[in-house]
C-alpha cells in the first residue's frame, strides 16, 4: 500500500489525513533522504547483487565461499583416503 502511495504521490482514499501528513513528514526528513540516496546507490551496482552487506554478504560471495569450503573438504577426504591406502600396503 505504501509503495502505491510512493509511486502515485497522492493520498489514497483509504489513508487518513493524519497518516498521510506523517508519511509526508517522514519522507521529507533528512534521515529518510540520506537512507534513500544510499539505497539507490547500492541498487545501482553494475556487477549484480549489492554493495551493501549490513552483516551479511552477497549471494556470489556465498557461492565462492561454499566452493572453497567444498574444495578443502575434497582435498582432506582424498588425502585421508590416500593416507589410508598407502599405510595399508
Amino acid at each position: 500500500m505504501f509503495r502505491d502511495v510512493r509511486i502515485v504521490g497522492e493520498r489514497l482514499e483509504c489513508l487518513g489525513e493524519h497518516v498521510w501528513n506523517r508519511l509526508l513528514g517522514h519522507r521529507n526528513s533528512s534521515m529518510y533522504q540520506n537512507k534513500y540516496a544510499t539505497i539507490t546507490k547500492y541498487r545501482s551496482f553494475k556487477m549484480g547483487g549489492s554493495l551493501y552487506t549490513g552483516g551479511s554478504i552477497p549471494t556470489h560471495e556465498h557461492v565462492i565461499s561454499m566452493i572453497n569450503t567444498l574444495i578443502v573438504y575434497v582435498i582432506i577426504i582424498l588425502g585421508f583416503k590416500i593416507f589410508i591406502y598407502t599405510s595399508c600396503l
